[in-house]
């Protein structure tokens, strides 16, 4: 399981998170990117909040020395409104871009996107108090989670970023359940973008047995000195080396 530290760049400049004081946090985005690099990692979840509506990001120089330099994987997210803005971003080789609301406000988008790039889209579905939430939208949608994965896996996403947290903002004894079923019911590849509260829950979604579940990504639980990254790094890997009996795709 990959572990995905995400980092937010703004005017080539990285921007910390509301509310956190954060010891890791570095107004340069590639000195942030090279500590995930120094920690042993290697993927980064960047979400642009420049995407222009045509042509390159101001933040793309940014994103092609993090993904050049460093050899870094670097999943791609924010406000995408074109295909051609995607277009862009894979000129970089980055992995994959991750649709937010405008997946769910236009679904022919979705579609044109995953029939431009079969491998390189994946969606974002928040669950939070057991109600889907759309980036934007002020009230839940009526759809479940697992809708909304059938509708976006019939038109070619094969790579969900699962978001499931109770009222408190946080991971809970059901949200793990929840986790769990989404993953057997979806049989795609699902990156949890669930907020942890500390290390606990990163030992707990390794030994989950949640078939699909390919990382975890760290946002405010590293910006806030939760969870130490490297010792993150670490223990997954050698968690995900000793455990030989976790359910797969095929196995389910």
């Amino acid at each position: 399981m990959m572990i995905i530290p995400q980092i937010f760049i703004r005017g080539k400049k990285a921007v910390a998170l509301e509310w956190t004081v954060s010891p890791v946090f570095d107004e340069d985005p590639f000195a942030m990117a090279s500590r995930v690099k120094e920690a042993g990692g290697n993927t980064v979840y960047i979400v642009d909040l420049n995407i222009p509506h045509l042509g390159t990001s101001e933040n793309a120089p940014v994103i092609q020395k993090i993904r050049d330099d460093l050899a870094l994987s670097v999943f791609i997210g924010g406000a995408f409104r074109s295909v051609r803005s995607i277009e862009s971003y894979m000129a970089l080789d980055v992995r994959m871009a991750v649709l937010e609301t405008v997946a769910y406000q236009q679904p022919a988008f979705a579609k044109e996107a995953c029939e431009r790039f079969p491998d390189g889209i994946a969606v974002n579905i928040n669950v939070r108090g057991g109600r889907v939430m759309i980036p934007g939208w002020t009230v839940a949608a009526n759809k479940t989670s697992l809708d909304y994965a059938d509708q976006f896996g019939e038109v070619g996403v094969k790579t969900f970023f699962y978001s499931d947290v109770g009222n408190d903002g946080f991971m809970g004894a059901d949200n793990f359940s929840n986790l769990l079923t989404f993953c057997k019911r979806v049989r795609k590849s699902v990156i949890c973008a669930s907020e942890i509260r500390g290390s606990a829950d990163i030992e707990r979604l390794v030994t989950l047995g949640a078939p699909g579940l390919d990382g975890l990504v760290l946002a405010r639980s590293l910006y806030e000195g939760r969870v130490d990254l490297k010792a993150a790094i670490d223990f997954v890997t050698d968690l995900s080396m000793a455990k030989s009996n976790e359910p797969t795709l095929t196995e389910m």
